[in-house]
C-alpha cells in the first residue's frame, strides 16, 4: 500500500501498487500455451510454502467448482 493512498475496506475498486498495475497492463497469455507452461513450472515449487505443505500441489485450470 502506498502511503498517499486510502485503505478502502469495500469490495472494490481497491488501490494497487504500481508494480501490479504495470503487470496488469501486459497482454494476457493463453492458459494452454508454452508461456503458461513455463510460468507454472516456476510457480509450482513455491506453492508448497504458500500452502504450508511438503506434499505436491496440484494445479487445476477451471472454475472453482471444477477444483471441488
Amino acid at each position: 500500500m502506498l502511503p498517499d493512498q486510502h485503505l478502502l475496506r469495500i469490495p472494490g475498486p481497491s488501490p494497487i501498487p504500481p508494480s501490479v498495475q504495470l503487470a496488469m497492463s501486459q497482454p494476457m497469455i493463453g492458459h494452454r500455451g508454452q508461456e503458461a507452461k513455463e510460468l507454472l513450472k516456476q510457480i509450482k515449487p513455491k506453492l508448497k510454502f504458500v500452502f504450508g505443505t511438503k506434499q505436491d500441489v496440484s494445479i487445476i485450470t477451471g472454475s472453482g467448482t471444477a477444483g471441488l
